[in-house]
């Protein structure tokens, strides 16, 4: 399993765990958090750390052989990619055919917050506006970029992937289980 985009590892952490996870990669562009609080991490998660391996790097260039990957976990950092097609490309290349892509805690933006940033700017602005990428333009300050639902659907379908599941928590987080097809 790789888990792009690891943090501090809790993710990296509870899938160690699971009986049926040989090796967790864990990817982080965070020295300080790689080195220092990961370890603090798997302690406090009980991961196993013969499973775990850490790796310094970014989601964009990943120091993996082509399809070397059962699985690959992206949680809750995908909407910081500023060219998210790029980290699929670099997705497709080391999950294997057959692999499981798992999206979560990706910023929701539905029809709801569509429709409510239009109003905003119509009260605020005087001005009606309906691109998507003008009411929602990336957050330089946090590193968000917002997708939609159906940027995701075709960043995947672009590449061959099937979406056997796709949930929304409470109106702002969506989770994506994507397969990949044989190539």
């Amino acid at each position: 399993v790789a888990d792009l985009a690891a943090g501090i590892g809790w993710t990296s952490s509870l899938l160690s765990r699971l009986r049926n996870v040989g090796e967790v990669y864990a990817v982080e562009l965070s020295k300080h958090r790689l080195e220092l609080l990961f370890p603090q991490a798997v302690r406090m998660f009980h991961g196993e750390p013969a499973k775990l391996k850490r790796n310094l790097g970014s989601f964009y260039d990943l120091a993996f052989s082509g399809a070397s990957m059962d699985v690959v976990v992206i949680s809750s950092a995908f909407h910081h990619a500023a060219s998210a097609l790029r980290l699929m490309t670099e997705i497709d290349r080391v999950l294997k055919p057959g692999g499981t892509l798992i999206l979560i805690g990706e910023n929701f933006v539905g029809a709801t917050q569509i429709v409510g940033r239009m109003i905003k700017r119509l009260v605020m602005e005087r001005t009606l506006c309906s691109n998507f990428y003008e009411l929602f333009p990336p957050d330089d300050a946090s590193g968000d970029h917002y997708y939609r639902v159906s940027d995701y659907y075709l960043f995947l379908q672009m590449l061959g992937y099937k979406v056997v599941k796709f949930g929304v928590q409470k109106q702002q987080l969506a989770a994506f289980i994507a397969e990949k097809t044989s190539k």
